[in-house]
């Protein structure tokens, strides 16, 4: 949450000549539900279950790569993982508590946001299930200098077929 995700992911889809997928987006479009209303009538597990199937079909369905924008909470689960570590390259955007809580606005859109101590809580709960991303990424700079570090990353772990990453 906050960390730039759905602000980076489309840069570095159109960088690397992939589709990209907000899977908050792609939840709510296929369920006709908001990510709120989710959390309201049906329960964070209903949620998380219905993100991991929502994100096993799109993996399934993509051949040729694509950048998905994760929920903050989906790679905390540790199915979630499992299922990337099977078919994907995971890239965590570390960016520190204070810059987080300056990115987010109490807007009611955010349903595990309600005061700056639950982002704390989160956020260190959080943290070792990030760690265990294939890639750390200092996300704090702007979105042009961490889609550089972002596709110098994967120009490293993959060579110059990062582009089918």
């Amino acid at each position: 949450m906050g960390s730039g995700k759905s602000t980076v992911g489309p840069a570095l889809a159109a960088q690397l000549g992939v589709g990209f997928v907000d899977l908050d987006s792609a939840i709510e479009a296929s369920s006709g539900r908001t990510i709120p209303e989710w959390f309201e009538t049906r329960g964070e597990p209903a949620f998380r279950e219905a993100e991991r199937a929502e994100l096993a079909g799109r993996l399934e369905r993509t051949k040729a790569g694509v950048v998905i924008a994760l929920g903050g909470g989906a790679f905390a689960e540790p199915a979630t993982r499992t299922l990337l570590a099977k078919r994907a390259c995971t890239v965590w955007l570390d960016v520190p508590l204070e810059v987080i809580r300056s990115r987010i606005v109490a807007d009611g859109g955010r349903p595990l946001y309600r005061d700056p101590a639950d982002v704390a809580r989160l956020f260190a709960a959080r943290q070792a299930a990030y760690a265990e991303a294939d890639i750390r990424i200092d996300g704090e700079a702007g979105t042009d200098a961490v889609v550089s570090r972002i596709l110098s990353a994967l120009t490293a772990r993959f060579g110059s077929d990062a582009g089918g990453a």
